[in-house]
């Protein structure tokens, strides 16, 4: 039997969480969600998954520096990670890519459809 994805979402956005977390239970992924960057690299790497999606912005922790610690932990530093954010600057995705995304993604610019579509295109 094929293993099934893991997917860690870090997303303070309630309503937008529920709606990625459906969509990916609809592909067959699990979702795992927590709403703070607070607790979110120690949940990582407790039950490592199959690919993390983290958004910028969070309460207490931003997701660039929870990308730094997976990226900086040898259990999860080979780890897919996806940005996932409404900060679409040329900036922001620089500082993404720099710290070591594999995606960095605009809320706006895409579907929970082809959010799927990236997580399979990573995990290939």
């Amino acid at each position: 039997m094929k293993k099934q994805i893991t997917v860690f979402l870090v997303e303070d956005d309630k309503d937008l969480a529920d709606i990625y977390c459906t969509k990916f239970k609809q592909a067959g992924f699990i979702c795992q969600h927590m709403q703070t960057g607070s607790g979110a690299t120690e949940m990582i790497q407790k039950n490592i998954p199959d690919v993390a999606i983290l958004d910028v912005m969070l309460p207490q922790k931003n997701g660039f520096e929870i990308l730094q610690e997976i990226r900086a932990n040898i259990k999860t530093k080979h780890m897919p990670v996806i940005m996932l954010t409404s900060l679409g600057n040329g900036f922001d995705v620089r500082q993404g890519i720099k710290n070591g995304a594999d995606k960095y993604l605009v809320k706006t610019e895409v579907t929970p459809t082809q959010i799927v579509e990236e997580i399979n295109n990573l995990l290939k």
